[in-house]
């Protein structure tokens, strides 16, 4: 909004004319002091924010505008002793000095946002800081000083013979490239705020816009006595208020958005554990309360046993039993390892052994009663991002299948296939699909009172968000269809697996 503002002052005193009245030397001296010192003021500020924050986190983009604001001041002051608005007051006035100082350190600042890394995600490297320091701190006062103090004057922009936008050889070209170097920057501080968000990016960017408008209304300029010396020596005043707006949003304001973030991130995940310890209380009381209530009765009954062929009956439930009680003992353990990973933690995983494995774990566990499994794998390069959990995700799926269904052996069909920069595997099974509250368990938040979502199909769930995929499920005209998404992984995590 402070941009559009600026903007739309510079906009109708254009077309109103007003650029074109001439001022006494009184007014003129005190509106052009009024802008140096606004413009210094904001360069102040951005001085000392952007220096506390260089100390603390040492990035290339404070340390930037740190000197940027540096040479801000040196402009400012050597503005007000070369302008022709303070003719007899200081001994330095001279037009064109005044010109070729400031496009000297308008070059300056130009380059310098060109010579890093405008995006913060390290630390400022020791070329950079030396490249930044040596173009604003040696560089661009040495030139400007040079243009004001030396007895001969090398380049010549501006004369009383030259007409609005009319340059000399050696002034168009200095010109020129202030322009473009403004333009390079811009661009590349519009870029950064796109791909970051960086705020300070987004308001180095809108200064690049005024300072080029200032410098095309400049060159219009042919009585350095009119309301136009003042207007386009506004966008200094303008440029650096946006900055150093910018840069205390980023100290002050940014932090505490942060900070809410961060406590909402934290709310949120302490609901999810408040849900997850329902979900659990609820469905481990079901789960011991069914095992104890077998547990008594197969021993009610074997004490009542009264020969042998009943005996061995109750030996039958009591593998059934046993197999109760390692499935509750796994469920365990898998949900406890999972509690315990991280994305850190992600290796290259070899998915065709992942499910070759579980295959073989689901038919050693179920036996006879194992469903029939076909697998399709995948060819050509089949890593994927995961742990040494990995082959728990199909073995849930598959168990979940077969204690599901009605038939005794459920037919299954696995198929691996490659999408972008995921692996799918498909597990199609015929018979019952899915419950529906089951369906949206799987893309809603947990909600104890109302999920009927066993502990494989939620703990799958949960190891798939640490890998950064997903599962879905789709009916299907004889049954249902699990697709797992997981990720693929990159050239070098498989050359270290």
């Amino acid at each position: 909004m402070l941009f559009l503002l600026f903007m739309a002052i510079h906009v109708a005193f254009i077309l109103s004319g007003l650029i074109w009245v001439e001022l006494t030397q009184g007014q003129i001296i005190f509106w052009l002091t009024l802008d140096t010192l606004g413009g210094s003021v904001a360069a102040g500020v951005l001085f000392i924010y952007s220096l506390e924050r260089y100390k603390q986190e040492h990035l290339f983009r404070d340390l930037l505008f740190v000197m940027l604001s540096i040479d801000a001041i040196i402009a400012a002051g050597f503005y007000l002793i070369t302008s022709p608005a303070f003719a007899g007051l200081s001994p330095f006035v001279d037009r064109n000095r005044n010109r070729v100082m400031l496009l000297f350190l308008g070059l300056i600042v130009g380059i310098s946002p060109l010579l890093g890394s405008l995006a913060g995600e390290s630390p400022v490297g020791r070329s950079e800081k030396i490249r930044v320091l040596f173009a604003n701190a040696v560089v661009g006062p040495i030139l400007a000083s040079i243009a004001v103090f030396s007895p001969v004057q090398f380049i010549t922009v501006a004369s009383s013979e030259l007409g609005p936008f009319e340059f000399t050889p050696d002034g168009l070209a200095l010109f020129l490239s202030v322009l473009v170097v403004l333009v390079l920057s811009m661009v590349k501080s519009f870029r950064v705020w796109q791909t970051h968000r960086v705020i300070s990016c987004l308001a180095l960017g809108l200064m690049m816009i005024l300072f080029i408008t200032s410098g095309l209304l400049a060159s219009m300029l042919t009585n350095p006595s009119t309301v136009l010396e003042v207007e386009w020596h506004f966008a200094y005043f303008a440029g650096f208020a946006l900055i150093s707006l910018a840069t205390v949003m980023d100290v002050v304001i940014d932090p505490f958005r942060a900070l809410k973030t961060l406590l909402d991130n934290r709310t949120s995940e302490l609901d999810e554990s408040r849900r997850e310890s329902e979900y659990y209380l609820s469905i481990w009381s079901h789960k011991v309360g069914n095992l104890l209530q077998e547990l008594s009765t197969y021993l009610e009954l074997l004490t009542l046993a009264p020969n042998p062929e009943e005996i061995a009956r109750l030996r039958e439930s009591a593998v059934a039993l046993v197999y109760d009680v390692q499935a509750i003992n796994r469920q365990v353990h898998v949900l406890t390892r999972i509690k315990e990973r991280k994305s850190k933690d992600l290796v290259s995983v070899d998915i065709n052994a992942a499910f070759s494995v579980a295959i073989q774990d689901v038919r050693s566990r179920l036996g006879s009663r194992a469903p029939e499994i076909t697998v399709s794998e995948l060819d050509g390069d089949d890593s994927v991002l995961g742990d040494d959990l990995m082959g728990t995700v199909p073995f849930n799926i598959i168990m979940y299948i077969a204690r599901a269904q009605e038939t005794a052996k459920p037919k299954i069909s696995v198929r691996l296939t490659e999408t972008g920069s995921f692996i799918t595997a498909h597990i199609e099974f015929e018979g019952r699909p899915l419950s529906s509250d089951i369906r949206a368990s799987l893309v809603d938040t947990l909600d104890p009172s109302r999920t009927t979502m066993g502990l494989d199909i939620y703990s799958t769930k949960l190891l798939l968000k640490t890998y950064g995929g997903s599962l879905e499920y789709k009916d299907t005209p004889t049954g249902g269809r699990f697709e797992i998404l997981v990720r693929k992984a990159q050239r070098h995590q498989v050359a270290q697996r």
